[in-house]
């Protein structure tokens, strides 16, 4: 929500500050990230543009760190519907699947 405010600063701190978790997030690749929390932050439909875009980094982030099961559930959620979605974030979303697919067992 903070994300929407109209103040130009707040937005701009607000920001400087996601910047700077993201480093230190990159920084210690043994964190895990609350990986459903994210997943349900993206798909909220009243989640911004912006927010989801930075959703979506820290799902790319999150994601090799998570369990098998946990990301192969996060796949099958992030997936649904995937032709709606922009090719962009299908682009991002497929190379977390090909990514995992050797590691993940479906079902057949």
């Amino acid at each position: 929500a903070i994300l929407r405010s109209s103040h130009p600063a707040t937005k701009k701190k607000v920001l400087e500050v996601l910047s700077h978790i993201s480093k230190r997030i990159k920084a210690a690749p043994s964190l895990k990230l609350p990986m459903e929390k994210l997943v349900e932050q993206y798909l909220d439909s009243s989640s911004s543009n912006l927010q989801k875009n930075f959703t979506l980094v820290y799902i790319q982030t999150g994601f090799p760190r998570a369990e098998g099961e946990k990301r192969k559930q996060m796949l099958c959620t992030l997936l649904d519907k995937l032709h709606e979605r922009p090719e962009q974030v299908q682009d991002i979303l497929l190379s977390l699947l090909l990514g995992t697919i050797s590691q993940v067992s479906f079902p057949r």
